[in-house]
């Protein structure tokens, strides 16, 4: 984008939906809980001839799923082989109504 630091934005349905791209966030609010970029500033970044996966969260890279599933977790396969602990159980969650 020319100038990451101005605030852009899309008409939707009626409604203008303000975005940021240089903070990744936009007024919906899907970008900020994501880290996906919104379809509105999508639209924009595409427009304007950018590449929208540098908007996306380093998250969702490829070296970050590699880095999440590189190690492994061996299972215990049943209660008889879990370690004995000291002390009361733990109490079941409380219910909220």
């Amino acid at each position: 984008m020319e100038d990451d630091n101005t605030m852009s934005h899309v008409t939707c349905m009626d409604k203008a939906v303000l975005f940021s791209p240089s903070e990744m966030s936009s007024d919906c609010g899907l970008w900020q809980i994501s880290g996906l970029r919104c379809a509105h500033a999508a639209a924009v970044i595409d427009y304007q001839g950018h590449s929208t996966h540098e908007y996306t969260s380093w998250y969702y890279s490829q070296e970050a799923f590699k880095l999440t599933y590189s190690g492994s977790i061996s299972p215990i396969p049943d209660p008889s082989m879990w370690p004995d602990v000291e002390g009361a159980p733990p109490d079941p969650p409380k219910k909220h109504i």
